[in-house]
């Protein structure tokens, strides 16, 4: 392993590293409509959903006006 890593075998590359958009929630906001904005249109919204809500730690009733949230972006 060390040979693997001093060759680089053993690192992350840029395209498996996470990105995320960051939205501030508005009024009449929800997660389903964040959800359809800022997923992929072939991905079940339901997925996005799940993940917008594993990202940050909320469930989707927590969702307030006014706070900022972190959305996967897809690719």
């Amino acid at each position: 392993t060390a040979v693997g890593s001093l060759l680089g075998f053993n690192t992350a590359s840029s395209a498996s590293l996470e990105q995320y958009n960051l939205v501030n929630v508005e009024s009449g906001d929800t997660l389903w409509n964040i959800a359809c904005e800022y997923g992929p249109d072939d991905m079940d919204i339901r997925v996005v959903v799940h993940d917008i809500c594993n990202a940050n730690d909320i469930s989707a009733d927590e969702l307030t006006v006014g706070s900022k949230i972190i959305v996967p972006v897809y690719q």
